[in-house]
């Protein structure tokens, strides 16, 4: 199972998972290595079957109720993901990965109240230090215009890295910085610098994704400047 996991060939990582989920039900290990083969192979909506099931055996099993998160993110679904976890919060099993989560996921839809900064927060206070949680914290600053915090923290968040500078995800949150101040240019640069996932499965909830909005947002309003010039 692992090993088959490990040279990414999900089909046959789907099917001794499948067997070994089979035999011992209530496996943690069998059932995430099969929902993420699942997932991996492009089967969210089957992915969601299995957390059902576990749920139906387990209630209220927190990797059976991630597995749903993770799902709907695949499916671009982000409205729902944030629901989702915010039940894995309310029922008390929330750390601070899925706080982060909560906040990430707000980048990627409009939410009526905005990014979910006070989740952002509580994320980095679980787990200080965590250059992932801070990426995260940074980026919901720099969606709300606070960019002074944003810089503060991504640069932090860098050093703890040793990042002599930016990789693919701390290139887009500069680039949101430097839109916020009206540098089109500048971001759209940034922007450019997000390589792309290497699977598909991870493209939902990448920077490469928010980056590609951001630049189809830039790539309209120039659209929009150069038409109002002509008339």
């Amino acid at each position: 199972m692992i090993g088959y996991g490990n040279i990414e060939d999900h089909e046959n990582s789907r099917r001794v998972s499948a067997e070994l989920a089979f035999q011992f039900p209530e496996s943690r290990r069998a059932f995430l290595a099969e929902s993420f083969a699942l997932r991996a192979l492009g089967k969210p909506i089957d992915g969601d079957k299995l957390a059902g099931q576990r749920l139906q055996r387990i209630p209220d099993d927190v990797d059976a109720m991630h597995v749903l998160v993770w799902d709907a993110i695949v499916r671009q679904e982000y409205p729902a993901a944030y629901e989702l976890t915010r039940k894995i919060a309310d029922a008390g099993k929330a750390e601070s990965g899925d706080w982060n989560q909560l906040a990430w996921f707000t980048l990627f839809f409009r939410r009526t109240d905005g990014p979910d900064l006070d989740a952002a927060i509580k994320a980095s206070q679980l787990a200080q230090n965590n250059a992932s949680i801070l990426h995260t914290l940074g980026c919901v600053y720099a969606e709300l215009g606070k960019t002074k915090d944003a810089r503060e923290v991504l640069i932090q968040a860098m050093d703890l890295l040793e990042l002599d500078e930016p990789n693919a995800d701390y290139w887009y949150a500069f680039g949101r910085i430097a839109e916020q101040h009206g540098e089109r240019e500048i971001a759209a640069d940034d922007y450019a610098k997000v390589n792309r996932p290497t699977h598909d499965w991870q493209i939902p909830s990448s920077t490469y994704s928010l980056a590609a909005v951001r630049t189809h947002v830039l790539s309209e309003g120039e659209q929009k400047v150069s038409q109002e010039i002509k008339h």
